[in-house]
């Protein structure tokens, strides 16, 4: 499965109502590390511990193993991950007060 390099971005305000989901999640980010899939976003560590963790979007799924592409960093080479050494993010739209 790969994906598309095009991505659509979205305005989150204040006022952003996220549509239906089936959890309320915000579009392009997992439940869960069972429910990764190709364009999902999420956070993963680089291979020197030291150089911290990146936003990273899925471009292919082999079994538990993760193809990701650097977000802000497209043209570095593509890692892999096993599914559960990345984090997730939190997707829960803002709420109003």
């Amino acid at each position: 499965m790969k994906v598309s390099n095009k991505l659509t971005l979205i305005d989150y305000t204040a006022d952003y109502a996220a549509p239906d989901h089936g959890n309320s999640v915000a579009p392009g980010l997992p439940l869960s590390w069972d429910g990764l899939a190709a364009g999902h976003l999420v956070i993963a560590q680089e291979e020197n511990v030291e150089d911290g963790w990146w936003e990273a979007l899925i471009v292919e799924i082999e079994g538990d193993l993760l193809a990701l592409e650097w977000r802000d960093y497209p043209r570095q080479p593509k890692v892999k991950r096993h599914r559960t050494a990345v984090a997730l993010l939190d997707g829960t739209p803002p709420q109003s007060a």
